[in-house]
């Protein structure tokens, strides 16, 4: 095989990769603006010893919580 062809090859998946992640983006928008669905979240800052954990409810942070012992 040709370098040439390994190198179009290349391109064309990293280009229908790109492709599969926006459509897969853009159907979850679709699908989550039909549905009036609660949405929850948080998130954890660790720096060395010291974790900053927040949440927008109190299950999230509890489940942060416990995720940040296992570690």
């Amino acid at each position: 095989m040709s370098d040439q062809f390994l190198v179009n090859i290349g391109m064309i998946l990293i280009f229908a990769g790109f492709l599969i992640t926006f459509l897969a983006v853009v159907l979850l928008f679709f699908t989550d603006m039909r549905s009036k669905g609660k949405v929850r979240g948080g998130g954890a800052v660790i720096i060395g010893p010291f974790s900053i954990i927040f949440g927008t409810d109190k299950e999230s942070v509890r489940t942060l919580l416990l995720l940040r012992k296992q570690t």
